[in-house]
């Protein structure tokens, strides 16, 4: 006799979806904000997002692609409502100040990390996830819901904005 009721079945099946990507959201999510604690709490509006539309989700295949659309809409929205462009920039400057390898890689690094904190949302959100996390310009363009030549005009204003930044760096 099976003591699973579909309820805590159904609770199983989403966390087994939902875990293998949480990393991935987080560190979207930190990209996207610049802070610990607003990752977090972009993370946590996202999750409560799918277990609210949890039919829509179980029927996915993908779901990663879906989750990172999710999370971007709730960062738009944070943006919007709050204008947070100047704590996002505080944000990154204050996690960069933690870190402590002072290699000139991690410098550098780190001047990238604030170049692209002063890039537009979508600039931002663009070059996230075509250069760091690897994303396709066609699922870029499924997760932000804009047309693929959109999504190449947004990666080309977004670095080139970051290069003009970098070569006005003094190394």
């Amino acid at each position: 006799m099976n003591n699973i009721s579909p309820v805590g079945s159904k609770k199983s099946a989403m966390h087994a979806l939902i875990r293998p990507h949480l990393q991935s959201l987080y560190r979207y999510a930190f990209r996207l904000s610049g802070q610990k604690s607003a990752a977090e709490d972009l993370v946590q509006d996202t999750l409560v997002y799918v277990l609210e539309h949890q039919d829509k989700f179980m029927s996915l295949d993908p779901v990663k692609p879906w989750m990172m659309r999710c999370l971007y809409h709730r960062f738009v929205d944070n943006y919007r409502r709050y204008n947070r462009y100047e704590v996002l920039s505080e944000g990154l400057l204050e996690s960069l100040k933690t870190q402590e390898d002072s290699t000139e890689t991690a410098f550098f690094a780190g001047q990238i990390r604030i170049f692209i904190g002063l890039l537009t949302p979508v600039q931002r959100t663009a070059v996230t996830l075509f250069d760091i996390e690897g994303y396709t310009i066609t699922e870029i363009s499924g997760i932000l819901e804009i047309p693929e030549g959109t999504v190449k005009s947004h990666l080309s204003r977004g670095r080139k904005v970051i290069k003009e930044k970098l070569s006005m760096q003094p190394f």
